[in-house]
């Protein structure tokens, strides 16, 4: 087993010592260590995906999130009265050698018959030369509740399969450097795979949603060299809503919108807050959003502006988003984070008196 006090991996040709890991949280670590992006990178490689002593391992992220269907949550199965097949892309720091990348695709369905959604995903993210993977692939179900006239409710229900894959043999050990080349360490490839849970519930009516999502509600232990590394329960709430812009001033042409969404997210100690909107120009979209939290001065909770632009034609939406990193990353030359939502709708209920969900994601007009 690989003693942590004692040795460093590298990626690359950089090191990271793991004997401190362990006083540091992931902040502090980037703080800690020089100001070479390629270090930082592979510490969050290591903090991210190892999680070792006491770090825990965090989830992927999309800076559209409201486009990410099922993943934001279960009960978004089945939210557009027909069929949905949607697509996501993440390159984060695409500057860097094995970078993050983040690819997702999920298909559903909703029925009208049992008044319920079903959909599938499946999402992969690969980061570090180590060939460090996560693997997720899971079956949501949605069901459709009329509270009154206006308001709906819609709870749900996620299960996947979780796989985690690195290769060791990838890696480069301190006494391969000592001895010309060979290690004591048995240096095969790892994998892991648990059942992980997710549950949501979503309350909308023509022109406001809002939301909650809990993941990893067994708390799996995904750890590669039989200690307790457990993923921490992420929490999220969310809201969006779809103002008209016609009703608030003439001078705004009919058909055009404005959609203003938030979300909140925490997972252990680590907390993140996106907000921005969308700018609906039929057929075009135009986004602004932000993501941190400036009011905690003890982290560089400040961490990026989020640029987006797309289209929304019939059955096509797509959107492509830029990462302006705004951190103090913003010099290391990462080259911020690219993301890709394509969503095809077919199928379509048109017929259907159930009113949309107020998102252009999740609608069908």
């Amino acid at each position: 087993m690989v003693n942590y006090a004692l040795k460093m991996f590298i990626f690359g040709r950089q090191q990271v010592n793991l004997k401190t890991e362990k006083h540091l949280n992931k902040l502090e670590m980037l703080h800690y260590l020089d100001k070479n992006i390629t270090t930082k990178i592979i510490a969050i490689c290591i903090v991210v995906i190892f999680g070792f002593n006491d770090l825990k391992a965090q989830d992927p992220q999309f800076s559209q999130f409201y486009a990410t269907s099922l993943y934001l949550g279960p009960s978004l199965a089945g939210s557009t009265d027909g069929s949905r097949v949607t697509l996501n892309y993440r390159n984060q720091w695409p500057f860097i050698a094995n970078g993050f990348q983040s690819y997702m695709m999920s298909v559903d369905h909703f029925f009208s018959r049992i008044n319920s959604g079903v959909g599938i995903m499946a999402m992969r993210e690969t980061a570090g030369s180590g060939n460090l993977s996560s693997l997720y692939v899971g079956g949501a179900y949605s069901y459709h509740v009329k509270l009154n006239r206006n308001w709906s409710m819609r709870p749900g229900l996620m299960m996947n399969y979780l796989q985690r894959n690195i290769d060791f043999s990838s890696l480069v050990f301190t006494d391969q450097i000592a001895s010309g080349g060979v290690t004591n360490e048995t240096l095969n490839a790892a994998k892991v795979w648990k059942l992980d849970f997710a549950s949501s519930v979503i309350f909308f009516n023509r022109y406001i949603w809002f939301g909650a999502t809990v993941k990893h509600l067994t708390k799996p232990n995904v750890s590669f060299l039989g200690d307790d590394m457990r993923l921490g329960r992420n929490y999220s709430i969310y809201a969006g809503s779809r103002i008209e812009l016609k009703k608030i001033s003439s001078a705004f042409p009919r058909g055009q919108y404005l959609y203003p969404s938030i979300q909140f997210k925490w997972q252990d100690t680590y907390k993140q807050l996106d907000a921005g909107a969308y700018w609906e120009i039929n057929p075009l979209l135009f986004g602004l959003r932000y993501r941190g939290i400036p009011v905690f001065k003890k982290l560089p909770n400040s961490d990026a502006i989020i640029f987006v632009a797309g289209f929304r034609q019939e059955r096509i939406t797509f959107s492509y988003s830029y990462d302006l990193t705004i951190s103090r990353l913003l010099g290391s030359g990462g080259g911020g984070a690219h993301e890709i939502a394509l969503i095809y709708n077919f199928n379509q209920n048109l017929k259907l008196k159930r009113k949309p969900m107020p998102c252009p994601h999740c609608q069908w007009d």
